[in-house]
């Protein structure tokens, strides 16, 4: 699914269940044997996609994706779907090494964060 209003914001979810959505969003059923579903969300997640979707927009104070714009992607050719396997094996590999590296250097900061407060704690009990 993509979110059409702002988009900019970069709103992708893979769905794993049916439903229903607004009509800010755009829903994607690619054919499983053309199209690998996470393929096509790191594809639309791409800041060459963002760039390219930010042209397509209408509304000055609440840009939208045109539906034109999606029915031109819609008939974009694709890769070979091993190929796109391929792909989608090696950036979700990146991506959790990129989480993990995001969650170590949260917990860095948390700790700076800490140390700051107990230093100006005792700054200001006169324990310094």
């Amino acid at each position: 699914m993509y979110g059409k209003l702002r988009p900019y914001l970069n709103k992708v979810y893979v769905a794993d269940f049916d439903g229903i959505a607004t009509t800010e969003i755009v829903p994607f059923q690619p054919q499983k044997d053309l199209l690998n579903t996470s393929f096509l969300a790191f594809f639309l997640r791409s800041p060459r996609f963002v760039a390219l979707v930010n042209q397509y927009t209408s509304g000055a104070r609440m840009p939208r994706a045109t539906t034109a714009f999606f029915k031109k992607v819609a008939k974009a050719p694709v890769i070979p779907l091993n190929s796109q396997e391929k792909i989608v094996k090696k950036l979700d590999a990146y991506s959790k090494s990129i989480e993990g590296l995001l969650q170590e250097q949260r917990s860095k900061l948390d700790n700076l964060k800490s140390i700051k407060e107990s230093i100006l704690d005792k700054a200001f009990k006169g324990e310094l």
